[in-house]
């Protein structure tokens, strides 16, 4: 499948997803739950201008941003190790395998989510900063 279908079917996907997630985690709380409306519309808008920019593009598995399913090879600035990390909705099954996962919804998911390659991603977690450049985006 081409990174163009993916994208077009992931919008399909994501509206689902979005009322599920919204019900589910921010059902008693009005303002968290605006804030989560506001983030997965600004994301939407960035998926539909990358299907629109990149439509005579698209025929791989690379993508031209991160998204929800997509892995992301990072590389971390200060050691030079390379990750991948597959972004998820916190509503999907988590299963451990070689890449790490990382809910959309986490802090490093919210820093890498609609990034481009070869950006610097800084995430700001309870152990610590960690500064990353993404080298690679691909179809999960």
């Amino acid at each position: 499948m081409s990174g163009l279908d993916l994208l077009k079917r992931h919008l399909e996907w994501l509206e689902q997803d979005r009322l599920e997630v919204s019900e589910k985690l921010f059902t008693n709380d009005v303002v968290e739950k605006m804030a989560y409306e506001d983030y997965m519309k600004r994301y939407i808008k960035t998926i539909s201008h990358q299907i629109r920019k990149y439509e005579m593009t698209l025929e791989n598995e690379d993508l031209p941003c991160v998204m929800i399913s997509s892995t992301v090879t990072v590389v971390d600035e200060e050691d030079g190790e390379r990750m991948d990390f597959k972004i998820v909705s916190p509503r999907d099954e988590i299963v451990s395998g070689e890449q790490l996962i990382a809910s959309y919804l986490s802090p490093i998911g919210k820093a890498m989510l609609m990034k481009s390659k070869d950006e610097r991603v800084e995430v700001n977690t309870p152990q610590g900063v960690f500064n990353y450049r993404i080298e690679r985006i691909k179809l999960a």
